[in-house]
């Protein structure tokens, strides 16, 4: 924790990130006049960059108009509380998560805009993705029998899900990470709710499964 000034040199997997000015504060514009601290705060994160601001920050301004056309807006936040796990799964409308996938991004001032693009369209399910790990090998010698229901309750130890087995649902933090919850339908025509995981958020589980945390 701390400014961009304490991360010059490090890395993280994610770097949360406040401008700390409110919806009418008259130094909001001091963002736009060093766009180097946002450029090292940025360029820190391996994964994803988090940024909490007021709303009126969204496609404002030099360095926020560009961010913008990276990211994407979620309506959330998470209140502070005794219970650090209740965070994760409650949150309260109104100051804007901003989340940048650092993969295409790195880093964010110094490039253009990207063409839009629906992150949700290449939303997978865990099974999809347990499949790719099979096939590229990433998984552990422990793990070659791994399937989706085994690796959904590891996902709810580390707060990616809440629920239980059968009926699960993405936590408030993963759903602003990157896991949907997908309208579908089955042969019979019965529509059900699937859990789906964006590319950025699947960057995340397999970096996690790797360092051995999932």
């Amino acid at each position: 924790m701390g400014t961009a000034h304490r991360l010059q040199g490090a890395e993280r997997p994610i770097v949360l990130f406040s401008p700390t000015y409110g919806q009418n504060s008259p130094q909001a514009g001091f963002i736009d006049a060093n766009p180097e601290l946002m450029n090292v705060a940025v360029s820190r994160a391996k994964d994803l960059f988090i940024v909490f601001a007021a709303a009126n920050r969204w496609n404002n301004g030099k360095v926020f108009g560009l961010m913008s056309g990276f990211a994407q807006r979620s309506d959330a936040v998470f209140a502070r509380s005794q219970d650090p796990a209740a965070d994760l799964q409650e949150a309260h409308p109104s100051p804007q998560a901003t989340v940048l996938n650092n993969e295409n991004l790195e880093p964010a001032i110094r490039r253009e805009p990207a063409e839009s693009r629906h992150l949700d369209s290449d939303a997978v399910t865990l099974s999809t993705v347990l499949k790719s790990w099979h096939e590229t090998g990433e998984l552990r010698h422990e793990d070659t029998e791994l399937n989706a229901r085994i690796l959904n309750l590891r996902l709810n130890e580390v707060g990616v899900l809440r629920g239980e087995p059968g009926a699960w649902s993405p936590s408030k933090l993963a759903q602003i990470l990157g896991v949907r919850v997908v309208k579908r339908q089955n042969a019979q025509g019965t529509h059900y709710d699937s859990i789906e995981y964006t590319v950025a958020m699947r960057q995340l589980l397999l970096e996690l499964y790797r360092e051995g945390k999932i």
